[in-house]
């Protein structure tokens, strides 16, 4: 087949379906940038994260809320990411591919991990979260079946976040994206074993996202390469 128009119309892509990608990785690692570079070929969907959503929820700057006081709008900020991850992995695409930015899993195994560690969910209303992501998982398999994670060091993704200068992350602190960092590296290392023990089939490819364009654009060609041909396997 020459061309991927061809390959979307074909019929055994409407009893294939779909392949739904997570993009993983911390704040500024460079999911936005892998994102928009994918989207410039028409086997991908993208969807990244609804930043003017969280902006505006019943007049309310929900993501400048979490981040100015995280005690108190913690639990809902994390309700709404939940809520627009759902949409998002449910939404009908004609394409192959459906790139989202972020999971219910890294929701649940990053963010809200570092929430309660430090006190800003309490036991109940993490136990909703989980209740709500369990339900989601089970009910509606709003799940990733493959995972591309954007590693890179704390200290790359703090000057990136600076770069961009987004006012709703100007209280963002290096010391919690090291946090961060330490919480996605433990979640997708349990999930790396228990994937070899056989318990899981979730595949992640990793990019190392500490390097400039130039040169991280030619494992961003290798991992749409890899996409692809899970996708025709």
């Amino acid at each position: 087949m020459s061309t991927v128009d061809t390959v979307i119309a074909e019929p055994t892509y409407e009893s294939r379906g779909q392949l739904i990608v997570s993009v993983e990785g911390n704040i500024g690692s460079g999911k936005s940038t892998f994102l928009s570079y994918c989207s410039q070929d028409p086997a991908f969907d993208v969807f990244s994260e609804p930043v003017d959503t969280w902006s505006n929820v019943g007049g309310t700057n929900l993501l400048e809320q979490f981040y100015s006081d995280p005690a108190k709008w913690g639990f809902p900020f994390q309700m709404e990411v939940m809520i627009t991850l759902l949409d998002r992995y449910l939404r009908i695409s004609p394409r192959r591919i459906k790139l989202v930015e972020r999971s219910l899993l890294s929701a649940r195994h990053c963010f809200q991990r570092c929430m309660l560690a430090h006190g800003h969910l309490d036991s109940v209303s993490s136990a909703i979260l989980n209740q709500f992501h369990d339900t989601v998982r089970d009910q509606w398999r709003a799940i990733p079946q493959i995972i591309v994670y954007l590693s890179a060091s704390p200290a790359v993704s703090y000057s990136r976040l600076l770069s961009r200068a987004r006012s709703e992350e100007s209280g963002v602190t290096l010391e919690y994206l090291s946090e961060l960092d330490q919480y996605h590296d433990e979640w997708l290392s349990g999930l790396q074993a228990r994937n070899m023990a056989e318990e899981e089939d979730l595949p992640i490819l990793t990019i190392n996202a500490d390097r400039p364009f130039n040169e991280v654009v030619k494992d961003y060609d290798r991992v749409m390469k890899e996409l692809k041909f899970l996708y025709d396997c």
